[in-house]
């Protein structure tokens, strides 16, 4: 027997994070939904958090929107309202579906970071 068998193993300490994608800050994402255009403060092939300008209207469920990449190219997505924090700053968007070139945008923005990370 080991002697990793023999100890007894440490619990896991503070809460387990929910998240099945890790959220990417940069590059900063332009996203049109229902006319209106926000700007990410984070985004994962799971969904974006968007910058929720006071005289912007929170959009309603189901959304139907395009992601607006750094070179101008987009991808459609659908999804809806996942949550709206207290103080009405940021919006949480889930997504249902994201076009084939909605992926690709994402992925090749996630494997540029990959690549070639800020410093």
């Amino acid at each position: 027997m080991s002697a990793l068998a023999l100890t007894h193993p440490k619990p896991v300490s503070g809460p387990r994070p929910r998240r099945g994608n890790q959220r990417m800050v940069v590059p900063r994402l332009t996203v049109k939904i229902q006319g209106h255009y926000y700007e990410t403060l984070d985004w994962s092939y799971g969904g974006l958090r968007l910058k929720l300008p006071h005289t912007a209207p929170v959009p309603t469920t189901p959304l139907l929107g395009l992601i607006i990449g750094p070179k101008d190219d987009i991808g459609v997505f659908s999804g809806g309202v996942a949550r709206v924090d207290d103080a009405g700053q940021a919006l949480s968007v889930s997504f249902a579906e994201v076009s084939e070139d909605g992926y690709d945008l994402l992925d090749r923005l996630v494997r540029g970071k990959l690549i070639a990370p800020e410093l």
